[in-house]
């Protein structure tokens, strides 16, 4: 990651920032297994949106304006839809003994939130591929882990 040559030390920031994009991308891929549970106290959908957007904003300055005006829609549509909806929901059932009170995830509200993080996570992605972060393309198989 570094070296030393002629009394001057080379330094490679694209190596670090492969590795924090690998890391950022491993929270987010454990985020999906635990959908509509807890990270530290906190939805993981909402770590997941937290993560992607700290992804997106290391890789930010290979964005056209276009690309970047695409994200950042997206990232509005999601972050709005995590502030005003809520993946739990109280549900009261009638009995004999009374109202009973419960909470349990509001289903409809759960597949929202997969559906607009996949597509987040889908912009982001796609969009950095296109700018050579992350793995090379059969495009150029002479890059590419398989052919």
């Amino acid at each position: 990651m570094s070296d030393f040559r002629g009394g001057q030390t080379i330094f490679n920031q694209a190596q670090f920032q492969m590795i924090r994009l690998h890391e950022l991308m491993t929270k987010v891929n454990e985020c999906w297994l635990n959908f509509g549970g807890y990270v530290d106290g906190i939805p993981a959908h909402q770590v997941m949106f937290n993560i992607l957007s700290a992804y997106y904003l290391e890789i930010e300055s290979t964005f056209t304006e276009k690309e970047e005006q695409e994200v950042n829609t997206m990232l509005e549509k999601v972050e709005s839809l995590i502030t005003t909806k809520s993946l739990i929901k109280t549900v009261s059932n009638h009995s004999f003994g009374g109202i009973q009170r419960r909470k349990t995830i509001d289903y409809q509200t759960f597949y929202e939130f997969r559906k607009e993080l996949r597509e987040f996570q889908k912009i982001i992605l796609q969009n950095a591929q296109k700018h050579g972060i992350g793995n090379p393309t059969k495009k150029d198989p002479s890059k590419a882990v398989l052919n």
